[in-house]
């Protein structure tokens, strides 16, 4: 495996990682890409492993917890806290990057980006709100809406990295490292040069 080198920014670090987000068991959380509709079954491979192997007491908790935390529904860019289930996490973030009924089919996914520029954005800075008010310490990413959300790839890292570094600069976070995950090894290279990119 690979090493990728990480960064310091005013006392967080960041790094890249090669592996299954879900499988990154040393963080305290992970954001979860999903619909914001909360189906875990429907919208990325992430969602699915999710609630495959943390069980389905996570998409209950969550349409629960979307009551509470956004009472007229959780919108585009959203992100809403919840328990790991059996995953050996302390919270999942759901991160709501598509729309279900924003309906794409899978054919047209070259030729149409379904998770905009400006919800990534609005994701990436929810779930890093909801880590620092849950007292989240270690939190991972995978590259949020590049799977049905038809993003392309180098965009995604960059909005990712740039969105987290620019929080990082402009709050007191409690994150001491933020992980960026990608089960392929070209993925985890994009978001390396995206990472020390001046």
């Amino acid at each position: 495996m690979p090493d990728f080198q990480s960064k310091e920014l005013l006392g967080c670090r960041l790094e890249v990682r090669l592996g299954a987000l879900i499988e990154q068991t040393d963080l305290d959380a992970v954001v979860v890409p999903t619909n914001k509709q909360l189906s875990l079954g429907w919208g990325s491979h992430i969602a699915e492993a999710v609630l495959q192997q943390g069980g389905q007491d996570i998409e209950q908790e969550a349409l629960e917890a979307v009551k509470i935390q956004y009472p007229r529904g959780c919108p585009l860019g959203g992100a809403v806290l919840t328990g790991a289930g059996k995953l050996p996490f302390k919270h999942l973030i759901h991160a709501a990057v598509l729309d279900k009924f924003n309906m794409n089919p899978l054919i047209f996914l070259k030729l149409r980006q379904r998770t905009s520029d400006s919800t990534l954005i609005e994701a990436v800075c929810s779930s890093l709100s909801r880590a620092d008010d849950s007292n989240i310490r270690s939190l991972g990413f995978s590259l949020l809406g590049t799977d049905v959300g038809g993003m392309k790839k180098q965009k995604c890292a960059h909005i990712l990295i740039r969105t987290c570094e620019d929080y990082i600069s402009q709050t007191h976070t409690k994150l001491n490292l933020i992980a960026f995950v990608a089960p392929k090894a070209e993925d985890a290279e994009i978001l390396e040069q995206t990472l020390h990119q001046e």
